[in-house]
């Protein structure tokens, strides 16, 4: 987990407007969170600022609407919320999840 949160960090660092690095963000410290790696007051802020930042980058992004939906999820327990991002991300792409990218 904390290579990914460093090899995202520094995709970030390279392109700021990288949207994929700022939903990796999102989902690392979403994910450290869950596994109780990092308290919640240190997460869930850097989570959702990470997420936030992606969607004003491109929100059209599968992996960008999926971390928003785990975020919604899983730290602010917004179902309605994370359904709706839920939706987004199949709708962007209903045959492939983020882990595979159309070609």
């Amino acid at each position: 987990m904390e290579a990914a949160l460093q090899y995202f960090e520094l995709a970030r660092d390279i392109d700021p407007d990288y949207a994929l690095a700022r939903a990796g963000l999102g989902l690392a410290w979403a994910s450290r969170q869950q596994m109780g790696i990092a308290p919640v007051s240190e997460a869930a802020p850097r989570a959702r600022a990470a997420v936030g930042r992606a969607l004003e980058l491109d929100s059209t992004l599968v992996e960008v609407q999926y971390t928003l939906a785990i975020i919604r999820t899983w730290t602010d327990w917004d179902w309605e919320e994370a359904e709706a991002a839920y939706r987004r991300a199949i709708e962007l792409n209903p045959l492939r999840g983020p882990a595979t990218r159309a070609e």
